[in-house]
Order: C-alpha cells, then sequence, then structure tokens
C-alpha cells in the first residue's frame, strides 16, 4: 500500500494534467453566465488564498517528488487542518471546472474524481505523516481535521511572506492562470 501511496504522489502533477486536458478536450456544453463566472473566481481565489496561506509554513521539500517531511508542520492553516494544501487544489479545481462548460454530468464526475485524487493524496501523506512521527502526529491528528476547520493556535515564528509563499509557487500560477485563460475564453471546441 505505501509503494502505491508513493507512486500516487510522485506522480501528483500527472494527475492534475490529465484532470487539466479532460476540462480543456470534453465538450463544452454550457456557455459561462455571471453566476457561474463569480463561483469559478470564489473557488479560484479561495482556494488561492488558502494556498499562500499553507506555503507560508511549509518547506520546499512539498516540491519534490518523493514524499519527505523533515519535520510535523503543526502552525499557521496546518494548525487548522492537515491538508490545506490539497483543500487549495481541490478549490482551485472545483473553479476551473466551473469555467469549463462542460455540461452537469460530466462536470460532476469531474469535481468528484478530482476531490479523489486530493483526498487520496492527503490519505496517502497522513499514512506517511503517522509512520514517520508516530505519536507527535496521533496527537495531531486527533484535533486537527483533514479537511475540516479546527480550532487552530500555533504560530510559526519562522513563517514567509505571503509574498515570498506566492513566488515559491511561480509555475503552479502560471499553469493555473494559462488553464483559467483557456478554459474561460469564448473559442470554439473543434470536437
Amino acid at each position: 500500500m505505501r509503494r502505491l501511496a508513493d507512486l500516487f504522489y510522485r506522480f501528483r502533477g500527472e494527475w492534475a494534467l490529465l484532470f487539466a486536458g479532460l476540462l480543456l478536450f470534453l465538450p463544452r456544453r454550457l456557455d459561462a453566465t455571471p453566476a457561474s463566472l463569480l463561483c469559478a473566481a470564489l473557488f479560484l481565489l479561495g482556494g488561492g488564498a488558502l494556498r499562500v496561506q499553507s506555503r507560508r509554513v511549509i518547506g520546499p521539500h512539498t516540491r519534490a517528488g518523493e514524499l519527505d517531511a523533515p519535520r510535523l508542520v503543526r502552525a499557521g492553516t496546518y494548525s487548522r487542518m492537515r491538508h490545506p494544501l490539497y483543500l487549495a487544489n481541490l478549490l482551485a479545481g472545483w473553479g476551473m471546472v466551473l469555467l469549463s462548460g462542460v455540461a452537469a454530468p460530466q462536470a460532476l464526475w469531474l469535481a468528484l474524481g478530482w476531490a479523489a485524487v486530493c483526498a487520496g493524496l492527503g490519505a496517502g501523506e497522513d499514512r506517511y505523516l503517522r509512520e514517520r512521527f508516530g505519536a507527535e502526529w496521533e496527537r495531531w491528528a486527533e484535533r486537527t481535521p483533514f479537511w475540516g476547520w479546527g480550532e487552530g493556535g500555533e504560530a510559526d515564528p519562522e513563517a514567509r511572506s505571503a509574498l515570498a509563499a506566492f513566488l515559491s509557487d511561480g509555475w503552479t500560477w502560471v499553469w493555473q492562470a494559462i488553464l483559467a485563460v483557456a478554459l474561460a475564453a469564448p473559442w470554439e471546441r473543434p470536437w
């Protein structure tokens, strides 16, 4: 099971690429409405804000291909939920689904599939952290929900600025912007 979780984590970027490809290449059936654009913007902005706040307290090890954790991060957004970065990815993905104009049945399956990918990544990370940190992880997990909003409390004196956190994810923002423009543009898909 650990090996499967490691593979799932190692290829997390490819999962995102597959998701983006499906959004781009499934037939567009719905035109954007002000309400769908507003909801998409709220999901994208909420996911982006949560991502920046999460990146303020986690280190560069999260950008590597291997699951690694030199320390158990329990500060900032990680004092409120165990996987704020995966929740940020989920929200951004749902915003992209709304921008895509894909019809309801396919959009629902895409949204649920993306939720399963994000939850699967979080569950694999939980298994790894439980093995790596043992009782320390158990105590933290007891009071910190997977994606809910726990009591929080710990601040990180070494947290990066929001700008540094934003810049540390530079390529993520570039690819999200390209995808958002491609999805929102009123171009006709030839299929």
